[in-house]
């Protein structure tokens, strides 16, 4: 497959109706306001197993999160780390954070053939999904890895990173009915986060997203208000029903490309043998990640981050795809 093809499909799927952006200077992102809520850090797919410089970007988050000293809790959004005994050191950076941290399930998680209960002990989760509340807000983590019973996606041997095969995207009926009650239980306003995209738009995993819908319209105003995943390595935001649904970059590349050799990165040999995948990336020369602040009169503001390319930029490569973009956008959700 050339270069555009992979693009053309790549675009396909991911629904062209929700062109991401990078807006980084909006206007009015005031953070001398005093009727703060709380604060979030939020950052995805920091790939510790194929993105030779994970430890380092993880550490430089952790480090910003706690010289800030205005951060309630730390997220990451999956596809964080693979459950070997070696990778412990890289969670320890995670633990240095100066308070709550918490995890999604992403779907390289259980690659090399772990599964999801070694993946959630390793990460120290409740659970595959679960929720906590925090300063007057209820946050849901749900797992979108779950089987599509009516289109599993069987494998026919040990799954390794980046498998053709795919990769199973579905929310179970164990798991909705979970979700109902949980979101029935709480008074509340709420926030989701999932590794998949929720949005009935883009199609990834949105089973719950109906959930959400039935859920305001029954409270009588948006109890649901927003949405979290990453998974797609890029930044978008749509607003469905009502429900804002925001995807969050990835803090290291943008890009995978099987048949394609980033040869304007220079990696030592050593680096190369460690991580085989590297040469298939579009890595940032900074990491990314953003802040969720949340204020009283129930505004939301997420502020981003800009990188640069390593190497050349995916335009200078022969990709123009409007996905591969080096931000996550500053927003001022309403």
């Amino acid at each position: 497959m050339n270069r555009k093809s992979f693009l053309k499909l790549s675009l396909s799927a991911a629904g062209m109706a929700l062109l991401p952006s990078c807006a980084i200077k909006t206007s009015n992102m005031d953070d001398n306001r005093n009727d703060v809520i709380l604060k979030a850090g939020i950052c995805a797919d920091v790939h510790l197993d194929i993105f030779p410089d994970s430890d380092l970007y993880l550490q430089t988050f952790i480090d910003s999160m706690n010289e800030r000293g205005d951060i309630d809790f730390i997220i990451q959004l999956g596809d964080f780390v693979n459950p070997y005994d070696y990778n412990i050191p890289f969670m320890d950076i995670w633990k240095k954070f100066k308070g709550k941290g918490y995890h999604v399930i992403g779907n390289h998680d259980t690659d090399y053939n772990f599964n999801l209960d070694q993946a959630v002990a390793f990460l120290g989760m409740k659970g595959p999904y679960y929720s906590f509340d925090v300063n007057g807000y209820h946050f849901i983590v749900l797992n979108g890895n779950e089987v599509d019973p009516d289109h599993p996606i069987i494998l026919d041997g040990p799954r390794e990173i980046f498998t053709r095969t795919g990769y199973n995207h579905y929310i179970g009926e164990e798991q909705r009915r979970w979700l109902v009650n949980d979101l029935d239980k709480t008074n509340f306003p709420v926030i989701v986060f999932c590794h998949q995209s929720l949005d009935v738009k883009f199609g990834d995993a949105p089973q719950a997203a109906s959930i959400f819908e039935r859920t305001n319209e029954k409270a009588g105003f948006r109890k649901v208000r927003l949405a979290f995943n990453g998974h797609h390595h890029t930044d978008f935001h749509n607003i469905n029903n009502g429900i804002h649904y925001v995807s969050i970059n990835s803090m290291s590349y943008s890009g995978f490309v099987w048949d394609f050799q980033n040869e304007s990165i220079l990696y030592t040999k050593e680096i190369e043998e460690k991580y085989p995948l590297v040469k298939h990336l579009l890595p940032f020369k900074d990491p990314l990640w953003a802040v969720m602040t949340i204020y009283d009169d129930g505004e939301i503001t997420i502020e981003g981050r800009q990188a640069e390319w390593v190497g050349l930029s995916p335009v200078k490569m022969g990709f123009d795809s409007p996905w591969m973009i080096p931000c996550i956008s500053n927003r001022r959700l309403l």
